[in-house]
């Protein structure tokens, strides 16, 4: 499932402002929004409490002529999160509990199964906020805290072969397990980071890089009058 609350495919073109986005989820991508091959813009707009396994705030991809400005995005979780189930004969002694092993014809209506419940929550996961793949051309004047990404950009994540500027936004407290706690750059991206605050953010598991700010696979990040500042990681590059 995708685009939670809302879905725009297929050149839509549109503005949305003054919108509140809380508890959406999604189990693919965008929990507030999903946007494809679109123009959309986001203003003056708060996205809280969003799931998704990529953008759980918002999602674009390949709508490079969008923008999103004087946005909050606040305990927003990019998870990928998997559900599977294994079915047993019940114990003769206490038919709650399972016995032997699992059954590959049971089912979740059949009640002559003991059912076990199996949650993975360790798929790749990315972008807490935002998660741009030749998205937005412009993130100005936004907030982001306290979001997290199982794996990349806790904040945000931009990948692809554009130059997203990215302008006087605020990234504190945001998380992610793999790489870029505040904002994470990826794939050929020449993204610009202007006029930014980037603390206190962090990249957690081991190995981990890049608490503030990451950067790879052939990106090339101009950074100019920002404050990246307190962020720390589990392995390399706390900033």
């Amino acid at each position: 499932a995708t685009g939670a609350a809302l879905y725009f495919n297929s050149n839509c073109q549109g503005t949305i402002t003054n919108t509140n986005w809380s508890g959406n989820s999604a189990e693919e991508d965008g929990g507030g929004a999903c946007v494809i091959n679109s123009n959309i813009s986001v203003y003056d707009s708060d996205l809280n409490n969003n799931f998704a396994a990529r953008g759980a705030g918002l999602y674009y991809l390949d709508s490079t002529e969008s923008e999103v400005i004087n946005c909050t995005f606040n305990n927003n979780e990019a998870q990928r999160v998997s559900v599977t189930y294994e079915f047993y004969a019940p114990d003769p002694n206490d038919p709650n509990l399972p016995i032997g092993d699992p059954d590959p014809n049971g089912s979740l209506v059949d009640a002559n199964y003991v059912t076990i419940e199996i949650v993975d929550d360790f798929g790749d996961a990315r972008g807490g906020g935002i998660y741009s793949f030749r998205g937005p051309w412009l993130i100005e004047d936004c907030q982001f805290g306290n979001n997290s990404a199982r794996t990349s950009g806790g904040g945000i994540y931009i990948a692809g072969n554009t130059a997203p500027l990215v302008k006087n936004c605020l990234l504190t407290n945001n998380m992610a397990g793999g790489d870029g706690g505040g904002i994470s750059v990826n794939w050929e991206s020449e993204a610009k980071i202007h006029n930014c605050t980037i603390a206190d953010n962090s990249a957690t598991l081991f190995p981990s890089y890049g608490g503030g700010l990451y950067c790879s696979y052939a990106s090339n990040v101009e950074v100019k009058n920002s404050i990246i500042w307190g962020n720390g990681s589990g392995y390399d590059g706390s900033q």
